[in-house]
């Protein structure tokens, strides 16, 4: 989770299989787990991440210190 404009901003990839057990991965938007079972791993940041607006592409950048 990182911040946008002063709001949570959420940022989610998965990866699920089907019945024949093919993976498909990618962006999570939406998700209902029928049978079977989830799991998630969540990473906690010690610093508070936002996102910006960058250009020339005006994509939704995370902004991530950078290390030394």
């Amino acid at each position: 989770m990182a911040w946008n404009e002063g709001k949570p901003s959420l940022h989610i990839h998965g990866v699920a299989t089907d019945d024949k057990f093919d993976a498909y991965g990618g962006h999570i938007l939406a998700l209902k787990v029928g049978t079977g079972s989830m799991e998630i791993y969540i990473t906690v940041n010690n610093e508070k991440l936002e996102r910006k607006i960058e250009q020339p592409l005006n994509a939704n950048v995370l902004q991530l210190p950078c290390l030394k």
